[in-house]
């Protein structure tokens, strides 16, 4: 049996096609402008030196030997059969447009899915902290600070579960495969980046790969100048979210593209502080990034995120280099001046709420706002974080519980959430509980030293307290903080040493000449030692 050939001629017809030049790959995404192969730039329609013709081979049709493919015609009909003089050898045109189209069809589907787009909408996605290839470490917070951009907008949507910054960039400078990586985050896709800068001209090349065959879903490659930052944000964020086909409102188009400053020097000044923020290798990052905040806002006084940005290290400066009362002072303005610009900030909102029940004890308020922020970003991890927090303090262990174990769902190896999972079973004098989560904290994050002060801590709380005092000290040779000394002296007077629970109240007293020592922990030695 032989074979039919069906011949079409096309002009107009397949002018939103695009084609490589060097490759001669089709591509049939208008989106696209770059092979995927290669990188060379696309090009509409076929080329000037090719017939604009179809064929199409299948099973046998007539029982006889296929024809010549004709020449090209100038119109737009399509020429159905093969023979001399145009003659059917029998076959009826109507009964073959179908069959075409049919083919057509497939062929378009079956290319489209294998090149392009997903079968169906993906529901969880990690995004991994951009690469620097630009061979200069000095803009490194340009990489990351572009990764934890798209994380914070992604994560607004709702249909879409994204992994949290803490979680994926302990992946960074490693080379994870997308099988491993699927496993291990439990998502269903991962985004991989790589930046270059060269003088005025920033390229980024993305990737989305699906975990379960480790085949690319969708690559583009931007080239922008920095003046065009911002906006390169949003078409990234925009693009991302279609080749994931998350159905979008238009409250969720609206987060997608919106920007919150348009001043790009204001936006780089931002990136900086944010970077230190989140890196803080010694205490004085937290000062180093409220003077890049200072500049951001001073470049552009509408930047909601950077008076937010601005209050977070502020907040995080309290009891740890200010005296809380004094950090205070600092934050209440950079979160009104915040909420006033953007009154849905989740950032601001959640500061907020965190200075109305650990400062002001105003809890109605602070629930109030805790359960606002989930309400408008419920894969916000930090939130479920600092709410299972406030729950716990509270005296609501239940709820506490399902905030900390949602937390830890979104932000899988962030090893603050594993600590405090303790927390709940901790206040409520569970402490068989409380140590199996420490130590459950300290195996999977052996360098993560506040594992340890929770173990020490609720050991002696038991009443083991010389397990605890051993692994108390194990932590003060590595790091004398005043919370490790406060924690060290009480466990030292509960076990009945009472020297050395004074001999660690001296050693705070003199600490406190040269630094900031909260008075909690002095007076939790005294309570340790009976001296109320």
């Amino acid at each position: 049996m032989t074979s039919n050939a069906v011949l079409i001629t096309v002009s107009d017809r397949f002018s939103l096609m695009k084609r490589c030049p060097q490759c001669r790959r089709d591509y049939y995404d208008d989106t696209l402008s770059f092979c995927l192969a290669d990188g060379v730039e696309l090009v509409h329609g076929l080329s000037d030196n090719e017939p604009a013709t179809v064929i199409l081979r299948g099973s046998d049709l007539s029982g006889e030997t296929p024809a010549q493919p004709l020449k090209n015609t100038t119109n737009d009909t399509a020429v159905l059969g093969s023979g001399i003089e145009g003659r059917h050898r029998g076959i009826d045109r109507r009964l073959l447009a179908p069959a075409f189209v049919f083919a057509i069809i497939v062929l378009g589907g079956f290319f489209g899915y294998k090149y392009f787009s997903p079968a169906k909408q993906i529901e969880s996605i990690a995004v991994m902290p951009f690469g620097n290839d630009s061979g200069n470490s000095d803009i490194d917070y340009l990489s990351d600070g572009m990764t934890e951009t798209l994380i914070a907008t992604l994560s607004q949507l709702p249909n879409l579960n994204v992994k949290a910054r803490s979680t994926v960039f302990r992946y960074k400078g490693k080379e994870t495969d997308a099988k491993i990586l699927g496993k291990e985050l439990n998502v269903q896709a991962v985004l991989n980046g790589r930046l270059v800068q060269r003088g005025d001209q920033i390229t980024l090349s993305l990737e989305l790969v699906d975990v379960a065959t480790e085949n690319a879903i969708w690559s583009q490659q931007y080239v922008r100048k920095p003046s065009d930052l911002v906006s390169l944000q949003s078409d990234i964020a925009r693009d991302v979210s279609s080749k994931l086909k998350v159905k979008l409102s238009g409250t969720d188009q609206q987060k997608l593209t919106k920007s919150y400053t348009v001043d790009p020097e204001a936006y780089r000044l931002y990136l900086q502080g944010r970077y230190l923020l989140n890196e803080q290798v010694s205490e004085q990052d937290l000062t180093r990034a409220v003077s890049f905040f200072d500049q951001a806002i001073a470049a552009d006084p509408e930047y909601s995120l950077a008076y937010a940005a601005r209050a977070e290290s502020y907040f995080l400066m309290g009891d740890l280099i200010l005296p809380m009362s004094e950090a205070k002072r600092k934050v209440e303005p950079d979160i009104a001046r915040a909420l006033a610009i953007d009154d849905g900030l989740d950032q601001a909102r959640m500061l907020r709420a965190n200075l109305e029940f650990q400062f002001d004890w105003e809890f109605e308020r602070a629930e109030r706002d805790f359960r606002q922020v989930l309400e408008a970003s419920p894969n916000y991890a930090e939130a479920h974080h600092q709410f299972g927090f406030y729950l716990a303090l509270t005296g609501k262990t239940a709820e506490a519980l399902t905030e900390l174990k949602l937390a830890d769902e979104l932000d899988p190896v962030n090893p603050s959430i594993q600590i405090d999972l303790h927390m709940p079973f901790y206040l409520s004098h569970q402490f068989d509980l409380s140590i199996a989560q420490a130590r459950k904290t300290t195996e999977r994050f052996p360098n993560y030293f506040l594992g340890r002060v929770v173990l020490g801590s609720a050991l002696c709380l038991k009443g083991e307290c010389s397990t605890g005092i051993q692994e108390l000290e194990k932590v003060r040779n590595l790091e004398p903080a005043p919370l490790v000394l406060g924690e060290l002296g009480f466990a030292y007077a509960k076990a009945g040493r009472r020297d050395e629970a004074l001999k660690t109240l001296a050693q705070l007293s003199e600490m406190s000449k040269t630094r900031y020592v909260p008075g909690w922990w002095f007076a939790l030695i005294h309570i340790g030692l009976d001296e109320k």
